[in-house]
């Protein structure tokens, strides 16, 4: 199987379309960790995966699936008992963050 490559060109590619602007130096340093990165999937794909089961989870666990029914909706009486000061129809609240002075 031949081993793909990536050029520091094609690395500069994924910076500039990832709006990240690399030095020469940290361009170099990508470009190789990059490279090691391919070189061990290469590895990877090397693997004898015939008859093995695809996992989806690494516990075994099975996903919980809830069905997503609405709550019975708030009454806004029993919140006005909570918050007495309304506004508009909307209850008032404290206000929880302060703006800063500038």
């Amino acid at each position: 199987m031949s081993e793909a490559k990536l050029s520091k060109k094609e690395i500069q590619k994924i910076a500039n379309l990832s709006k990240l602007n690399l030095s020469e130096e940290e361009l170099k340093k990508y470009t190789k960790e990059l490279n090691e990165i391919v070189q061990y999937m290469n590895l990877l794909n090397e693997v004898d995966t015939e008859g093995v089961e695809p996992m989806f989870n690494v516990h075994g666990h099975k996903t919980l699936v809830v069905a997503d029914d609405p709550l019975d909706p708030i009454k806004i009486e029993s919140l006005q008992k909570i918050f007495p000061k309304s506004l508009d129809g909307y209850i008032k609240i404290p206000q929880v963050v302060k703006k800063e002075k500038k």
